[in-house]
């Protein structure tokens, strides 16, 4: 018994003051423009705060627009922020911010999309998701059209 409570002691004591570093995550602390933004003029720029430190050659942002690519942004000399700067004149429409961010004790990636809308979208400037829902709308409608004709033509049948 005594050998095996020194075994504890010496396991925990080897592994707890790494407990930290092992669970790190790059959560987002704070943003510019905030997530749902709807801005009458372009911003300045785009920040993207984080509460741990991050790995520079694994995080960055992309900034897509209505028209597509727009520019992208790297880990700020901090380490626990990125941003779009020197933003080029951007359009009315709705934006959606890509972000990946690897905190730096342990590589653990995060990744996520932050949406912001600039002056009054155009029509067809939907988000990316919706082409994708359009269509499993399509396919699902399509399936209940052909079960309905397999239905009906079995009763007729009998």
């Amino acid at each position: 018994m005594r050998f095996r409570g020194l075994v504890i002691t010496f396991v925990l004591a080897a592994v707890l003051p790494f407990g930290g570093a092992v669970l790190a995550h790059a959560d987002i602390t704070d943003v510019s423009p905030a997530p749902g933004a709807h801005l009458d003029s372009p911003p300045e720029q785009i920040l993207v705060r984080f509460e741990a430190e991050l790995h520079a050659a694994d995080s960055g942002l992309i900034l897509h627009g209505p028209d597509g690519f727009v520019a992208e942004g790297l880990v700020d000399p901090d380490h626990r922020s990125m941003r779009i700067s020197d933003l080029p004149d951007l359009a009315d429409g709705r934006y959606e911010v890509e972000w990946t961010a690897a905190a730096a004790p342990d590589g653990d990636v995060t990744s996520g999309v932050i949406e912001f809308v600039v002056g009054t979208p155009a029509a067809q400037t939907a988000s990316r998701t919706e082409p994708v829902l359009a269509a499993i709308l399509v396919t699902f409608s399509v399936g209940l059209v052909v079960i309905a004709g397999r239905y009906q033509r079995a009763e007729v049948s009998v």
